[in-house]
């Protein structure tokens, strides 16, 4: 089936453990029950198999009806979790194949029989003897059985729902690899990128349980404008930790010290995150705030951040509203490019091409690549003057001076700007650390639950959350079958 050997896999291993040994134990006793009234072990097979046989082939079956609707789980969860019923059903079938053929044959030609041994022998483990009294009170007590299971179960019910701490989605295990993420201002440039990515890894290597830093200065954030293009402003350091019977604490405690450290460092906003766990399912704590203008959403995200910050357990709470950021505009005039016969086109293509440069061909070197780009060198294209200085190349042969056809001037844009169902919206995310991540999502919604919104505008919970609804309002319809 092309699955390889993965964490999922080894769970439902495990899980179908103690499940598929129980057929070859029904067949093998049966056997061996045969066997003791003295009948040979051809013909005690072949009698055991045709008296269990169905009994056992049915309850294999319920049990893979109860996993099989799991294999039309929707989404990427789906696609996660597909191995699990997948193994399940091989190991079963493959289980239930075993005990009516294999064991069988088996039991006929080398099972021997010893002498039978009554449970009142005093040879019998106590623990045996006490499981044979609890059975025969059990059967003799069926109404009272039945009435205390109902009972317990509606007590534990009970329980669950008094000290509920919410439900975890993918269970947060000890990691075996970090990072930090820094993200300075919007126009930072490398060297002080650098310097603080610098800082971080000096914090990190004084940690005993930290083998070696990786770190990445400029680095690309599909967040904040994706593709291939990468942002001066960000930079990211990756830890790995020994190995786990080596380290001397748990490396979530390595984490939160370091979280702790990096914090007051002025300059920059630190995220200090574990190797994801299971597919892809966005921060435990993820709030979208949707609306058309963009000054009235900046105003509800910073009255969320408000309330929220100091809920106990959220940790590296951050926003991805697009900030100011600086950029230089070249305003044509149109009439007096017209009059010098130059479109709008030619004058920014020359623009782009003395400052960003324009790609002339590729050098090759053996199997690598090198794109030959041309532009200004570094001292033209420092100043505004150097700018409006620009030549454009004209129609008449003589070159003509950017400031002739155009007025340069900065102001600021935005950095990216995000929609959602065609309205601009702004994300608020965090992750949690010392309480379950339900736990503190609903101490934020109750915080959150008298917002005043405007007209139009939307607050609304993804991330984990949404995965974790998606899988509830799937799971329980296979549960629902099940129980019927």
């Amino acid at each position: 089936l092309d699955i390889t050997l993965n964490m999922v896999v080894l769970f439902s291993l495990i899980l179908a453990l103690g499940m598929l040994v129980d057929n070859a134990i029904v067949i093998v006793e049966n056997v061996y029950r045969h066997m003791q009234g003295g009948i040979s072990g051809d013909q005690a097979a072949k009698i055991a198999v045709s008296e269990v046989g169905w009994p056992v082939i049915t309850s294999t079956v319920t049990t893979l009806c109860a996993f099989f609707p799991l294999l039309f789980w929707p989404g990427i969860m789906g696609e996660f979790m597909a191995f699990l019923p997948k193994t399940l059903i091989v190991t079963l079938l493959a289980s239930l194949f075993v005990a009516l053929v294999i064991n069988p044959t088996i039991c006929a030609h080398i099972m021997t029989v010893h002498p039978d041994r009554r449970l009142e022998d005093k040879k019998v483990p106590l623990i045996l003897r006490a499981y044979a009294w609890s059975l025969e009170y059990a059967l003799r007590h069926r109404l009272l059985v039945a009435v205390a299971s109902l009972v317990m179960l509606v007590g534990i019910t009970t329980l669950y729902v008094i000290f509920d701490h919410g439900v975890e989605l993918f269970p947060e295990t000890e990691p075996s690899r970090a990072f930090v993420e820094i993200e300075a201002p919007v126009g930072t440039n490398l060297d002080t990128s650098d310097l603080l990515a610098r800082v971080v890894e000096a914090i990190s290597l004084t940690e005993p349980d930290v083998q070696f830093v990786i770190t990445d200065v400029g680095t690309t954030s599909s967040a904040d404008g994706g593709g291939g293009s990468v942002l001066s402003n960000l930079s990211k350091v990756s830890l790995e930790f020994i190995d786990r019977q080596d380290r001397t604490e748990d490396a979530r405690s390595v984490l939160d010290r370091l979280r702790q450290a990096v914090a007051p460092i002025p300059g920059a906003h630190f995220t200090v995150a574990q190797q994801e766990q299971g597919p892809p399912t966005g921060p435990p704590v993820n709030i979208e705030v949707s609306g058309e203008d963009i000054d009235v959403i900046e105003r509800l995200v910073k009255e969320i951040r408000s309330r929220i910050e100091s809920v106990p357990g959220l940790v590296d709470l951050q926003d991805d509203l697009a900030r100011a950021q600086p950029e230089i505009r070249i305003v044509v005039d149109r009439e007096k490019a017209s009059l010098m016969r130059l479109s709008t086109s030619e004058i920014s293509e020359m623009a782009k091409a003395a400052i960003s440069g324009t790609k002339l061909g590729v050098f090759r070197e053996g199997e690598d690549e090198y794109d030959i780009v041309a532009r200004f060198p570094s001292s033209r294209r420092q100043h505004l003057a150097d700018i409006e200085n620009l030549l454009i190349p004209s129609e008449t042969g003589v070159p003509i001076p950017l400031s002739t056809v155009a007025h340069v001037e900065t102001g600021v844009g935005f950095g990216s700007i995000r929609h959602l169902d065609l309205k601009r919206v702004a994300t608020l995310s965090a992750e949690t650390y010392g309480r379950n991540s339900n736990e503190v999502l609903m101490e934020i919604q109750e915080r959150l639950a008298d917002l005043r919104l405007p007209n139009g505008y939307l607050v609304a919970y993804s991330g984990e959350q949404e995965e974790q609804n998606k899988a509830t309002a799937f799971l329980s319809k296979p549960l629902l079958v099940r129980c019927c």
